[in-house]
Order: structure tokens, then C-alpha cells, then sequence
């Protein structure tokens, strides 16, 4: 299963979840239950391995997930997507459907989170350099936007500085460039990724020969 199928997994995951929320007015509720959840993953190498692998037998999954809801009480909405993750053999994507299940509700409130991974540590320099090109796009493009009546004086770049809140992170396996998340869109400027494209069009040029 390759990076791209997973990272369009877990936005899908995200936003549905997100959606549901929203309309229950259970947001806040939602992502502190996916929050806790998030910790104890974090927290624990045992349940770390144990979401990596996805061939465990699905009753084995139902009990672990019964168990953590009765400890962190992850209420409806999260369990059966959860299930819903267990059933598809993607619950190894949780970390990331939390990361962007937050950004989402970050946005709600006004704020607009991004992360940004790098093959190596940026310079503060360069973290400006990202700022400025991610405040750029955010005016730019409205794909990166929750549906809103706001004016378009508040879709300016210097409207935007004051809400975007940036976090750093190094992934030395990305070789270089970027990847950035923003909602839950992924927009990666990594070598890894050419790389990945160049060998996706050799694979078919071979095939066609």
C-alpha cells in the first residue's frame, strides 16, 4: 500500500468524520475522545504494533477497541469509525486521521493549523520562507478552505497570518524538499515523491514496450 493511497485514505476518513461531528455539534467532543486515543498510542509501543499490523484477526481488533472505549470513552460517533477503519484494514492510519481531524476543527474555530515535514531541520529563515508561500496559497487557492461567507478581504494573506499556526517535524526519508499539511490536503514537495512518480512512469513504459 503506497504512502499516496494512504494519505487520501486518511483525509477521507478525516473529513467524514469531521462532517458527522459537525452536524451532531459534537466536534469538540469528537476530537478530544480522538485525542486521548491518540495519547495512548503515542504512549504505548505495544498498541503501536499492534495497529501496524492489519492481518490480526477482526475479533481481536473488536476487543482491544472495546476495551479502550471503556477506559477513554470514545463515544458513538468515534467508535464506529474506528470500527469503520478496523473493517477496511486501515487502522494503522489513525495518527494521521487525528492530525488532520484536528486541523479541520482548528479551521471551524478560525484558526488555520499546518505541518510541515522536512528531510531536514529548516533555518528560521527557511520557516519563513514557508509562512510566506503557505499564506500565498491559503489566498490563492480555495480548495483550502471550510465553505464560508466570509468577504474576500478576509481570505488576504495578511488575514490569514494572523490564524495560521505553523509545527515543524524532520522525516530524513523524505531526501528533500517538503511535505505539508494543511486541513486535509497534502501537498508534498518531497524528492521521495518524484522519485516515486519516475518510477510509475518507467513501470509503464516498460509495460508498454
Amino acid at each position: 500500500m503506497n504512502a499516496s493511497y494512504n494519505d487520501e485514505t486518511a483525509a477521507q476518513f478525516a473529513r467524514a468524520l469531521f462532517e458527522r461531528a459537525r452536524e451532531r455539534q459534537e466536534t469538540t467532543k469528537t476530537l478530544q475522545a480522538a485525542e486521548r486515543l491518540a495519547q495512548v498510542y503515542r504512549d504505548s509501543p505495544d498498541f503501536q504494533s499492534f495497529v501496524a499490523h492489519p492481518r490480526f484477526e477482526r475479533e481481536s481488533v473488536r476487543r482491544v477497541l472495546d476495551a479502550l472505549d471503556k477506559k477513554l470513552a470514545f463515544g458513538t460517533l468515534l467508535r464506529k469509525h474506528l470500527a469503520l477503519l478496523a473493517q477496511t484494514r486501515n487502522l494503522a492510519l489513525f495518527p494521521k486521521v487525528c492530525e488532520l481531524l484536528r486541523a479541520l476543527v482548528a479551521e471551524e474555530r478560525g484558526e488555520v493549523k499546518a505541518h510541515v515535514v522536512s528531510a531536514s531541520v529548516l533555518s528560521a529563515a527557511e520557516k519563513r520562507a514557508v509562512e510566506e508561500a503557505l499564506l500565498t496559497r491559503l489566498a490563492q487557492d480555495t480548495s483550502l478552505r471550510l465553505p464560508s461567507k466570509a468577504s474576500s478581504e478576509e481570505f488576504s494573506a495578511a488575514s490569514f497570518k494572523k490564524r495560521l499556526s505553523l509545527s515543524f517535524a524532520e522525516d530524513a526519508a523524505l531526501l528533500s524538499g517538503l511535505v505539508i499539511t494543511i486541513r486535509s490536503r497534502m501537498i508534498d514537495l518531497s524528492l521521495r515523491s518524484d522519485l516515486r512518480r519516475l518510477r510509475k512512469a518507467l513501470s509503464r513504459e516498460e509495460q508498454a514496450a
